[in-house]
């Protein structure tokens, strides 16, 4: 009996209530006026005056307190200081420079390869496993395509072999490279990428 005077009371009264919200949300509303953005001055419509320290010397440093500089404001600035004599270029270090040159450069070529072998690698292996799982319906009546595939694949991975010895090589050459450099006196960020 309670379930039944409770159903009688709740779902009417929910029922009023979304009858009401829905009521409101489809009434017009009135026009509130809103402000019309205002055009922000672009950047290069008046430039701005740069304030240096020369601008700052008749200013007072604290409120009250009066510049402590007599006379004019170029009187009360500090001679600047003499530039040091320019740096005449030391042969040793020119030398120095051209040597860093040389092993970066050597160093880059080095990986160059490496990275080249390895993306030749990479083509083969894609190669292979193309023939490997070939399921291309042409020329699937073909007397011969299954002997074609298979000497195919064969010549591709003797060519993978081949680029894999090639990239080894590239490995050991760098390595090679980098006890070369390191006998040599050539400093560690010079041979590094």
């Amino acid at each position: 009996m309670t379930r039944l005077v409770h159903r009688a009371l709740v779902w009417p009264a929910a029922l009023a209530c979304v009858v009401s919200f829905a009521v409101a949300a489809d009434a017009p509303r009135s026009p509130s006026p809103r402000p019309s953005p205002k055009p922000k001055p672009s950047p290069s419509a008046s430039p701005k005056k740069p304030y240096t320290n020369e601008d700052l010397v008749g200013w007072p440093v604290k409120k009250g307190e009066s510049p402590k500089t007599s006379g004019s404001p170029a009187a009360a600035a500090p001679a600047p200081a003499p530039l040091p004599p320019a740096a005449t270029p030391d042969p040793d270090e020119a030398a120095r420079a051209a040597e860093e040159a040389m092993w970066r450069a050597a160093a880059r070529e080095k990986r160059a390869a490496i990275k080249s072998a390895e993306d030749q690698v990479a083509a083969l292996e894609a190669r292979v496993a193309a023939l490997t799982n070939d399921l291309q319906p042409t020329g699937a009546m073909e007397a011969n395509r299954l002997q074609r595939l298979e000497a195919d694949r064969r010549a591709a991975l003797q060519e993978l072999d081949a680029a894999r010895d090639a990239l080894a090589g590239a490995r050991k050459a760098l390595e090679d490279f980098e006890d070369e450099a390191r006998r040599k006196g050539a400093l560690p960020g010079w041979i590094r990428e």
